[in-house]
């Protein structure tokens, strides 16, 4: 089954880049332009999320965060090894899609006899721009 994104990828030399639509990369544009006017030397980096709500139907969530010292090794190696971008200004953010998080295993413990994947999980305490699939923005901020 082929799903309908609510963005474009690019595919070109070693990497996928992701273009979201106008109104939600504008969102994107401004919040990064801010927080780059505060402290030149930010990295960036954005996960995309998929939500289903009864009344809105399948939206999406872009969290973007700063890489810090605080980041943990796994999500590190998810940035430093991921080929999926979107560029602004000049940078080149990567992004993470919620599924790295679902399905890549990031270690193993045991529970008894059994061994299980460790997961991580997505904290969603950043700012954020939730839309439709048609772009339509239903919340931008924290």
């Amino acid at each position: 089954m082929l799903a309908l994104l609510p963005f474009n990828i690019i595919i070109a030399q070693n990497h996928l880049e992701y273009v979201f639509p106008e109104n939600v990369q504008n969102e994107l544009n401004k919040y990064i332009l801010a927080q780059l006017d505060n402290e030149l030397s930010q990295e960036f980096y954005v996960i995309v999320h998929q939500d289903y709500d009864q009344n809105l139907g399948n939206t999406y969530r872009v969290y973007v965060r700063t890489r810090s010292e605080s980041l943990s090794e796994d999500v590190k190696y998810l940035l430093d090894n991921s080929n999926r971008i979107i560029k602004m200004h000049s940078k080149i953010i990567p992004v993470i899609l919620e599924e790295d998080f679902k399905f890549l295993a990031f270690g193993y413990g045991k529970r008894g006899d059994k061994e299980y994947p460790i997961r991580l999980r997505i904290i969603s305490e950043s700012f954020a721009i939730h839309f439709k699939p048609t772009g339509e923005i239903i919340k931008v901020g924290w």
